[in-house]
């Protein structure tokens, strides 16, 4: 199955998105709940959406670690959504719902890592082309050079 190439911009809209709603879901969440209280669930939205900024601040090379966590970020936020649904605080459609937008970002993720991978290799195989036509260039003038001093 062939991967959608994604910008960096979409994705952080994408994870904006999803924290805005994560927030407005979790007002109504009990605070004393433990790890399934709304606050919790809007810190770990509101590290989504800083990561989001994060993968469009930095340079290409830079952005896995950002990633990562990112994914990480999403995995938690499916658990706690998926205790939220097994305590009674959501339904099991909003839960799906949540769970299949939270997935969706995780494809966009991996889609904009094999996206930034390919284009790090590209220039990785272009620097070393050129490296190598210097090289070439460099051997061919040497001689030449030798004998206009001998």
């Amino acid at each position: 199955m062939m991967q959608r190439r994604w910008e960096k911009k979409e994705v952080r809209t994408v994870l904006h998105r999803l924290h805005t709603d994560l927030c407005d879901l979790t007002r109504t969440w009990p605070e004393n709940q433990g790890e399934n209280s709304g606050e919790e669930m809007r810190l770990i939205s509101m590290r989504l959406m800083d990561e989001g900024n994060m993968i469009v601040r930095v340079k290409t090379q830079e952005c896995s670690g950002e990633i990562n966590q990112a994914r990480a970020d999403l995995g938690e936020a499916i658990r706690r959504l998926f205790g939220a649904r097994n305590f009674g605080i959501i339904s099991d459609d909003v839960y799906e719902i949540f769970r299949d937008r939270c997935k969706c970002c995780l494809r966009m993720l991996n889609g904009l890592e094999s996206s930034l991978d390919s284009e790090a290799e590209s220039e990785s195989s272009r620097a070393f082309r050129l490296e190598r036509k210097f090289e070439d260039v460099s051997e061919v003038r040497q001689p030449a050079l030798q004998l206009a001093t001998a």
